[in-house]
């Protein structure tokens, strides 16, 4: 599936289940779907689509490591996502999706 942030950008607020390969599962909250002005790659169709970013929150533990995970939504195909934790507080722990 070719992600783009029209795909995410109506979804801030709601739930994602990412699962690790080899791991748990956690519930998370798209928190963040910002893009940005600048071009990114091509398609499969050839179009480019804009870079864009994606930021989930999911519990305090347990913790995901960085890598590529399985990434479902109610609405959505399932979709295979490399994430990278980038903070954590009392409120969970923040995951970055980052696409160019």
């Amino acid at each position: 599936m070719w992600l783009t942030f029209d795909l995410f950008e109506g979804r801030v607020g709601e739930e994602f289940v990412v699962s690790a390969y080899d791991g748990p599962s956690v519930r998370t909250e798209l928190v963040e779907a910002v893009e940005s002005d600048r071009p990114g790659g091509a398609g499969p169709d050839g179009a480019p689509r804009s870079q864009f970013s994606l930021v989930f929150r999911g519990p305090v533990g347990p913790v995901l490591p960085q890598a590529t995970h399985r990434v479902e939504h109610a609405e959505l195909d399932p979709m295979d996502v490399f994430l990278v934790p980038v903070g954590s507080g009392p409120d969970g722990v923040q995951y970055q999706a980052v696409f160019a």
